[in-house]
């Protein structure tokens, strides 16, 4: 079994306005993203398992502040597609390892690129689990090879997405980045350079988690 850990940090910077004579009460990172994939082979059996943080997107800052802080009159947003969908991508601009993806990617740039006949592969999850209050966690969802990616040749993975989400579509519903919620405009919310891997036969699967982190280690 290949197992693999990414090591590309989240792209957000924290800046702390510290005042004079005073420590920072940790110097661990605020927050991270981070996506589980586990690879699984026609028979079952666990071939490949990889970690690997997440690049927030400018679009997935931009979505978190206008969706918590309060900007006053006409400009405050509230969205009620959430994020909740862990989309695949093949585009050849991550083949291999180390990528970092473009921050001003968007869900439209993302499903151009992915390869899937101009769309990505995306499941929803309905109910988002966050029985942990700082850190959701996005499903594992499993991608089939027949179902998810196509039955026909074989296809390398080499990115992964998250998006929006509706909450009232299925797991098993397959879309992409910019559809993947009631209105189709879309974000991209993050992108994660995989160590590729490939499905290209029947019963072969890829299992899929997303972590976002924002708990804090202050007791």
């Amino acid at each position: 079994m290949y197992t693999y850990i990414g090591i590309a940090l989240l792209s957000v910077a924290a800046i702390m306005m510290i005042p004079a004579q005073t420590e920072a009460a940790s110097s661990s990172p605020i927050f991270w993203g981070m996506a589980n994939v586990k690879v699984f082979d026609a028979n079952g059996n666990e071939v490949m398992r990889q970690q690997v943080h997440n690049n927030l997107m400018d679009a997935g800052e931009a979505y978190l502040v206008k969706q918590v802080f309060k900007e006053g009159g006409s400009a405050d947003e509230t969205d009620a597609d959430q994020i909740a969908s862990i989309c695949l991508s093949k585009a050849g601009g991550f083949a291999g390892t180390g990528n970092t993806p473009t921050e001003t990617d968007s869900a439209s740039t993302f499903d151009t690129a992915a390869g899937f006949g101009g769309e990505a592969s995306c499941i929803v999850d309905a109910d988002v689990n966050d029985s942990t209050p700082g850190a959701p966690i996005i499903g594992p969802e499993t991608f089939d090879y027949a179902t998810h990616v196509g039955n026909a040749g074989s296809h390398t993975i080499t990115n992964i997405g998250i998006c929006q989400g509706d909450g009232t579509v299925g797991a098993s519903t397959n879309l992409d980045c910019e559809d993947a919620q009631t209105t189709p405009v879309g974000i991209l919310f993050a992108q994660i350079d995989i160590a590729d891997f490939t499905l290209a036969t029947a019963g072969e699967q890829a299992q899929i988690d997303y972590t976002f982190d924002i708990d804090s280690d202050i007791n």
